[in-house]
Formats: structure tokens, sequence, C-alpha cells
């Protein structure tokens, strides 16, 4: 009885193991070499001690990479290794980026501004801003399906808008 079930285990093993080598190996997988340069490139910021950072990116439906970095903020769009444009902004400081439809929006809570952008993927121009949206002072947030959730310093209960 014992040898049965010994068998039956080892026969389950190696039918996992093909399943999982079949998922695994169904899916393609390619990789992209794009440079971190803040003229041509994946825009980023260094902070002096070798650290790279590249604050926001976002890949669309249909394969366009969005990265937003830099000491100013530089939004830049790459189908594959073609870049497809690259913009520089004074309006705000790079920040994480969150697509929905054919828009980025992004949050800038620097220095207390708190300004939503809204921009054009397809350009990376400005469509719409909105200044001070909220008056309290944001520790940190994050975009999640269609909103946009903060978290405030002090647990502040009230919020002004």
């Amino acid at each position: 009885m014992k040898k049965v079930i010994k068998l039956k285990l080892h026969a389950l093993i190696y039918m996992l193991t093909i399943v999982t080598c079949s998922c695994i190996s169904s899916f393609a997988h390619k990789q992209l070499r794009l440079p971190l340069n803040n003229d041509y490139g994946v825009p980023f910021y260094e902070d002096g001690l070798d650290d790279y950072y590249v604050d926001g990116f976002e890949i669309d439906e249909n394969g366009n990479f969005y990265f937003l970095g830099g000491d100013n903020a530089i939004l830049t769009c790459f189908t594959g290794t073609d870049l497809k444009f690259h913009k520089k902004f004074t309006e705000f400081k790079a920040s994480q980026i969150y697509i929905l439809d054919d828009q980025l929006y992004l949050f800038d809570y620097m220095f207390e501004k708190n300004n939503l952008f809204i921009l054009d993927k397809n350009s990376g121009n400005v469509i719409s801003e909105y200044h001070n949206i909220i008056k309290n002072r944001v520790n940190s947030f994050l975009f999640r399906d269609t909103c946009l959730i903060f978290e405030l310093f002090n647990n502040q209960r009230r919020i002004d808008m």
C-alpha cells in the first residue's frame, strides 16, 4: 500500500512539474535596454550617493512605456526602444504617474502645492490642471482605479478641500 501511495505521489509531482514548466514557457519574455539619460532616455534623479531614482513609471495597453523623473520633471514615452516624445515641465516636480483612458494623471504634493495635472498620453501636453485640491499637508498618496487616495500628516481627521 505504501509503495502505491509513493508512486502516486511521484506521478503527481511529475505532472505538476510538467504543467508548471509548460505554463511558464508559454509566456514570451522580452527585454529592452533603455538608457538612463535626462536628454534622450529614461529621466532620472541622482541623490549624490550613486543612487538613481525614476519617480513615475507606467505602461499603457499598447505597450508604450512612460517615465517621469529628473531634477526638473521630464516625461518620456518609449514605444519599444524608440523615443516617442520627451517633454520638460516647470509646472510640477517629478512624481508618480497613472494612466486612465487616454490620459496621464499626476499629483504634485511637493511644497504643499497639492496640484493635480492631467496630460495627454499621446503627446505629453498638459490638458488640465487643478490647483490646491486639498489644503491639508499630504504625507503620501496613491492612485487606485478612478480614485486618488491621500495619507495626511499627523493623522489629521478633517480634510479641507
